[in-house]
């Protein structure tokens, strides 16, 4: 637990990229800190350290810290090493130490041993003592020449050190003899040696004990086998305190893969039989190696910032931009989070802490960093901007991993983001929560993508309803569809499905949100002809008559052109779209409309009424694509789009649709800076739409006893869209302050009641809900209404145009009732 009765922790943010000592009373492994000195210091009183030095019991003072990468042991090993070697520490106060050397392994020459290195140290030591002498050179006395000795006596030992090198190589046989004796005499009495000449240097220096700091040994593989033997063969004495620093997992393979090397794959090729035998003979090696190297008694585990959850509030950060202003860290980290994922909730705020305190503390520190200078004035917020560019760096490892084109992502290219949280999101296998992007896989390398990339949807998303909108459908929806489609595509291979279902939707190119509507629609009717005529948000329609028993019901097409001989094209002609196959099948889809919808939103530079007529000229005529290849009834190629003339612009431009959507789309220039959605708000809007639209569609079926009509089915789809969105923005729109709404009639989706959406618009101040403002006010999905008293609430707070009734007309709506649904059948 952290250290916080004398005095609470202040980190300085600045330094979170130094490794340089601090206070022990500014550790926030204060506790860890504690308990090590401690330790030492009961070690170092006990009379053991009196006894005399065995070279097979050994008496180590080995003291291993343990953490991740980035855990802080970097600092927590410089400050130990400082306080122990320190007078004025408190905690080791009366102990008679020496620093001997911090050691990093990982810098010194590949090629030197590090024995060689510690030698060096003790000597010069001895050299710049000034206690008694003044160098190293006028020792006379018999200390110093028992020092001088037994230094000499390592000599015919440190030569064995070099593997590479054999003096006896080339020498006849009897001087060989002679100097291998003295040679092999040499090597035996190494270890005995040095460790008389360490407590002579302690005499000498009239201390305990010799500090010795190695840090990071573990990042060099070679080195880091050197470290341990070095420890295990030359430092187990009571003369020596050994601070060591690593992550035991990566010893852990360090110490496998060198017993792997001698026992391995040479036994493996001589006695392939015997391989179960050798992998737990290893294990056990491994086991003991470790534990009697660094005893479980002297290991030190430096945690997360997660597990001080109670004393996380007492640690203060500073950082030059701030002055001399003191702020909570745990107070700071949360209002990034808010307002740099762009969350609402409390729940999923404290989702994102946790993932974030559980990560390396380097990694956190380095975080508050990287926004503190954008942090000066203290109610300053974070925008996505900064929080995704800091996320990215953070997890960047990671990104990689995953295939995630990092590049792409800091552009703003939103196809590579909505590719990538498409594949990730398969791979986690949420198909319902997964775009959430909330950090909760197993997989740890996907929860740090899932954090990254909802700082990258936040950051996509902000103050743009139409990348809001094409995100909705191509990132969650084509995660929901693929589930679904999956069955369908009967070939054994995942991958190669999954790459039909990307080239189908255009996942990953550059594409708009219509082309996926369109493609969607006989997706989600499936691939054969036995299937429900009306499934989640689509319904299968007539091109002819052929086989119609009840004259009252006529083919779209009929009815749509008798509607355009009089009135100007509804809404419902929008919706609609050919799907070239064996049944030439036409399809309204309430998924075209919000497709549509994201198209007229995107810039343009003509004004907006010619550009609203230009794209609905564009699809005047219902557009064909093929069925998907893994289809039964798989047709031709897509049809292509035709430019419309300047000619037909001038017949629509003029209509009071195309002036009203003209409006309503002036409009979202004034409402589009207020949204600021998160990625858990856009999953959430799916999610609700998708299971509303799946439920209504089971209302409606044929032979359900409701006996609708196109134009009402398309009436409670376009319902669940609107709610879908109102629903969630209330919950998790970042920017609104409204509190949660519990009444249960606020949540309930539209079936059969059209009132029940309407008496949520009562009372309500959309200034509020900006994005249910663009989306529901938009006219395409308003004219999907009837004009009915029904809606009179609702028409007045989302219609732009308050002159004008926005539903559809009474009698139009009621002859598009007349379509004829295809004829049901049974799977």
């Amino acid at each position: 637990m952290l250290n916080t009765n004398e005095q609470q922790v202040t980190i300085d943010l600045s330094s979170s990229e130094r490794n340089g000592p601090i206070e022990p009373n500014n550790l926030i492994q204060g506790g860890s800190f504690k308990k090590l000195t401690s330790q030492i210091k009961e070690r170092l009183e006990n009379k053991e350290k009196k006894e005399q030095y065995s070279p097979a019991l050994g008496n180590s003072q080995v003291f291993f810290i343990d953490g991740t990468r980035g855990a802080g042991k970097s600092t927590f090993l410089s400050a130990v090493y400082h306080a122990l070697t320190s007078e004025e520490n408190a905690e080791i106060k009366g102990l008679r130490l020496k620093a001997l050397q911090l050691l990093d392994p990982s810098k010194i020459n590949i090629r030197e041993h590090l024995f060689l290195s510690i030698v060096y140290r003790i000597k010069k030591l001895i050299e710049n003592t000034t206690t008694a002498y003044q160098s190293y050179s006028d020792l006379s006395n018999e200390k110093s020449e028992k020092f001088r000795k037994q230094f000499k006596e390592l000599a015919g030992g440190l030569q064995l050190l070099n593997d590479n090198h054999n003096p006896l190589d080339g020498i006849d046989e009897e001087v060989f003899l002679d100097l291998g004796i003295e040679r092999a005499r040499d090597g035996v009495e190494l270890a005995k040696n040095f460790h008389k000449l360490v407590e002579t240097t302690c005499e000498i220096l009239k201390v305990d004990a010799l500090v010795i700091a190695i840090d990071d040994a573990d990042t060099n593989f070679k080195k880091g086998r050197e470290v341990l033997e070095l420890i295990r063969c030359y430092l187990d004495s009571p003369h020596f305190i050994v601070l060591i620093t690593g992550d035991l997992e990566l010893y852990s393979h360090l110490v496998r893969d060198h017993y792997y090397e001698n026992i391995g794959e040479r036994l493996h090729q001589q006695d392939p039989t015997r391989n179960p035998e050798r992998e737990k003979l290893i294990d056990h090696l491994e086991d003991q190696y470790l534990l009697k190297l660094f005893p479980i008694n002297k290991r030190i585990h430096l945690s997360p910032l997660w597990s001080f959850e109670k004393s996380i509030k007492d640690i203060s950060i500073t950082h030059p931009k701030w002055g001399t202003e003191k702020r909570n860290l745990d107070e700071t980290l949360k209002s990034i989070i808010k307002t740099g994922f762009r969350l609402k909730s409390d729940q999923d705020i404290n989702l994102f802490r946790e993932f974030l305190l559980k990560q390396p503390l380097r990694s956190i520190l380095q975080l508050l960093n990287s926004c503190a200078p954008h942090l000066i004035e203290k109610n300053q917020t974070i925008s996505p901007q900064i929080l995704s560019e800091s996320m990215r760096a953070m997890v960047l490892g990671s990104l990689y991993k995953k295939g995630i084109d990092t590049d792409a992502l800091t552009t703003g290219d939103i196809t590579t983001l909505i590719d990538a949280v498409f594949r990730l999101a398969l791979e986690d296998g949420e198909f319902d929560t997964g775009a959430y992007l909330r950090p909760q896989p197993k997989d740890e390398s996907l929860r740090k993508c899932f954090a990254a990339l909802s700082a990258e949807v936040a950051r996509h998303c902000e103050g743009s309803p139409q990348n809001t909108i094409m995100y909705l459908l191509q990132g969650p929806g084509s995660v929901a569809l693929y589930k679904d489609a999956r069955k369908s595509i009967k070939i054994d291979s995942d991958e190669l499905a999954l790459t039909w279902f990307k080239n189908y939707f255009s996942i990953g190119r550059q594409e708009d949100a219509l082309n996926w509507a369109w493609h969607a629609a006989p997706v989600i009717m499936g691939a054969s002809s036995s299937i429900r005529a009306i499934k989640c948000g689509v319904l299968g329609l007539n091109r002819s008559s052929s086989g119609n028993t009840n004259k009252d019901l006529i083919p779209i097409k009929e009815i749509l052109d008798s509607i355009g001989k009089e009135y100007e094209a509804p809404a419902f002609s929008y919706t609609l779209i050919n799907v070239f196959d064996k049944d030439n099948r036409t399809y309204a889809s309430i998924f075209n409309v919000l497709g549509l919808m994201c198209r007229l939103l995107l810039p343009s530079s003509k004004d907006s009424t010619n550009h609203v007529a230009f794209e609905l000229v564009r699809i005047s005529t219902t557009p064909t694509i093929s069925a998907p290849r893994w289809s039964d009834n798989v047709g031709t190629d897509d049809t292509d789009e035709k430019d419309p003339e300047d000619d037909q612009i001038s017949a629509i431009e003029k209509t009071k649709f195309v002036e009203n959507t003209a409006m309503w789309l002036d409009h979202t220039n004034s409402l589009s800076p207020s949204i600021k959605p998160s990625a858990v708000l856009i999953g959430k809007i799916w999610t609700r739409l998708y299971f509303s639209l799946i439920n209504c569609a089971q209302t409606y079926r044929i032979g359900s006893g409701t006996n609708a009509g196109p134009a009402t089915i398309m009436e409670f789809f376009a319902l669940c869209v609107i709610n879908a969105v109102l629903v969630e923005e209330h919950d998790h729109h970042y920017s609104s302050d409204i509190e949660p709404n519990s009444s249960s009639n606020f949540r309930k989706n539209p079936q059969t009641a059209g009132s029940t959406i309407n008496s949520k618009f009562i009372n309500i101040d959309m200034t509020k809900y900006p994005l249910t403002a663009i989306i529901g006010g938009c006219p395409l999905l308003l004219n999907l209404l009837p004009q009915k008293n029904t809606y009179k609430e609702l028409f007045d707070k989302l219609a732009v145009n308050k002159e004008q009734n926005p539903g559809c007309p009474t009698d139009i709506f009621e002859k598009i009732n007349c379509g004829l649904i295809v004829k049901q059948s049974k799977k």
